[in-house]
């Protein structure tokens, strides 16, 4: 496939003929690519002079820049724009919020230290952080902004703890049982919903990403009681890039995993209305998919939730096919 990006004067910027080609530019244009401006000066000044929904939109696929430095294999796999977006009128609901959607699901569970949790990072106000608001603004007296590109707080519970949750499951890990445990939340909580797996969600077919594992490891030990508080972003970020792709831009991120499908899961119900007709889908990265049962290894695939056959669903995506309507799912683990 052609690769939309180069280098130009130290700077990741789209490639000239393909951008004011694609775009409908003038020379001009051009020369604002060649001299190495800034993407973003590039974008206003295409739209200034047209005016044209539709040139903005080429612009913003082949100009803006990708979300890391990683130029690994793969590294520009990405689906041409323009992109899915979330549904219409869907706001992320601030943490305490969830909690009050989440807690009937996971009965026992200690989720006392949950506002103190929340008071680790930098919040508008606290009517403002039901609503998903947050202020931009520096680190401040130990509190942690919320690290570029992340969109707000999750809360959702210790993978253990989850887990505790399953009874039986002879030789199922952790995550196999969290997830089965959560399809059934997901079938009672959204309308209409379909597992495509059926509950096959065993150790055969499903396993935790390892530096995800790691990350939620981390952040267990250190964190007090049975739910997590840490900042996500829903797939927005990788929009369009395959799943092989988004696993090399997540990695060259600071502390950035990517999300698992427990996590996903907990994120669906705390946040009704994220999966809806005609909106991207939410990848987890986080999760490894086998190819088939007993694949001798073949874990490179991950699952996913989309509208699929006219209704949500838990589904799955190829690793090496990006699609305009896919984007993966990540989280940070603050320092």
């Amino acid at each position: 496939m052609a690769k939309p990006w180069k280098k130009i004067d130290g700077d990741v910027l789209g490639s000239t003929n393909a951008a004011i080609s694609h775009a409908g530019g003038t020379d001009e244009d051009a020369a604002w690519v060649r001299k190495g401006e800034n993407a973003k000066r590039l974008i206003a000044y295409i739209r200034e002079q047209r005016g044209v929904e539709e040139v903005e939109r080429a612009a913003i696929e082949l100009a803006i820049q990708p979300p890391s430095q990683y130029r690994g294999d793969f590294w520009d796999e990405r689906a041409k724009a323009p992109y899915w977006q979330y549904p219409p009128g869907w706001k992320r609901n601030g943490v305490l919020a969830q909690l009050l959607l989440l807690t009937p699901h996971f009965k026992g569970l200690d989720a006392s230290h949950v506002e103190s949790l929340l008071d680790r990072y930098l919040v508008a106000d606290r009517s403002a952080e039901h609503e998903g608001g947050y202020r931009a603004a520096p680190r401040n007296n130990s509190r942690i902004l919320l690290p570029e590109g992340m969109e707000g707080l999750l809360t959702f519970p210790k993978l253990d703890r989850l887990a505790s949750l399953v009874s039986g499951k002879r030789g199922w890990g952790d995550i196999n049982k969290a997830m089965l445990y959560l399809l059934g939340v997901l079938k009672e909580v959204v309308p209409d919903f379909y597992d495509w797996t059926h509950g096959r969600v065993g150790p055969e077919r499903h396993r935790l990403f390892y530096a995800t594992a790691c990350a939620l490891a981390e952040d267990a030990a250190r964190t007090p009681g049975d739910f997590h508080v840490l900042p996500v972003q829903s797939g927005a970020l990788y929009a369009g890039y395959s799943v092989r792709a988004a696993r090399g831009h997540i990695g060259a991120r600071p502390r950035e995993f990517g999300m698992p499908c427990f996590m996903a899961a907990c994120l669906i119900v705390g946040n009704p209305g994220r999966i809806a007709k005609g909106t991207l889908a939410m990848g987890c990265l986080g999760t490894e998919r086998a190819r088939a049962p007993r694949a001798g290894g073949d874990f490179h695939g991950a699952p996913c939730f989309n509208w699929n056959d006219d209704r949500p669903k838990f589904d799955s995506v190829s690793p090496t096919a990006p699609t305009s309507g896919y984007g993966s799912a990540s989280f940070v683990l603050p320092e």
